[in-house]
Formats: structure tokens, sequence, C-alpha cells
């Protein structure tokens, strides 16, 4: 991990303020290095980065420290993922996308979930975008977000 950390600090530190680098120096220095430096990333779990934190917050540090150095730890990690790793997206198979929406109708109760649902897994289309259509905007299989959806 060290490797790791030596990358990022010298990885775009033109665009950061002199204090920012600080704070991630003191962070990386005194919390990261200290449990993880001699560790493998892809050793790293969640439960022992959460027992971590929780441990710094023990030892005496203001809860905002132990937020703090999480913070830093998790953008370290996200830095050491290579771009072309993240940028892929994840999409559910149709049938996957009818068994959550099922899972979803059938966990609320409400029938109208499993259409949202469905809806959004078809169309791509963002929560707030499906939330905000109105039955008028639903027109024979298409819908329209634009301007007045009535008649």
């Amino acid at each position: 991990m060290t490797a790791s950390l030596t990358d990022c600090h010298h990885q775009d530190t033109r665009n950061l303020e002199p204090t920012t680098l600080s704070n991630y120096r003191y962070q990386i220095e005194v919390h990261i290095l200290p449990a993880f430096g001699h560790r493998a990333l892809a050793s790293i779990t969640t439960e022992e980065v959460s027992a971590w934190e929780m441990q710094i917050a023990a030892s005496g540090y203001s809860r905002r420290t132990a937020r703090d150095a999480w913070s830093t730890l998790t953008t370290v990690l996200g830095d050491a993922v290579p771009r072309y790793e993240q940028s892929g997206k994840a999409w559910p198979t149709p049938l996957q996308a009818l068994l959550i929406a099922e899972r979803c109708a059938a966990l609320s109760g409400r029938r109208t979930d499993f259409v949202i649902v469905v809806a959004i897994a078809y169309t791509r289309a963002r929560w707030s975008e499906t939330v905000g259509l109105t039955p008028e905007c639903v027109r024979g299989g298409t819908s329209t977000s634009t301007g007045s959806c009535t008649n």
C-alpha cells in the first residue's frame, strides 16, 4: 500500500491547497500508514476499515479526525483503482431487472413500485426523472419529460 500512497500523493497535487495537502500528509503518516502500510490493497476489507475508524476515535482523537482519516483512506483507495475499471457501469439483465422489480413491489406492497423499477431498468432514467413523471407524460409506450405533458 505504501507505493499506492506515494503515487496518489504525487498525483494531481497541483490542484490542491497547501492546507489540504498538509491534512492528507498528516492522515497518511499518522493514521493510514501505521495501520495499513504493510498490507496489499486487495487484502484490506471494509470491516477492517470500519473497525480502524472506530479505533481512532476510541484512542482519544475526535470523531472528525477519525472521519477525515477514513475519507483520506477511501480517496487513496479510489485513486489506486485504474480509471478504466471505474468507468464501467454494470446494468442488470432483463431477467435480473424483473426480479429486482418484483422484490421491490413485494417488500413495499405497492404494484406501482414494480412498474417504476422496470421503467428505470429499461430506460436507464434516473430515479428523480422517473418519480417526476405524471400519468399524462406517458403515452402509447413513450414518455416525454420536456415542456407541458397535457394533450
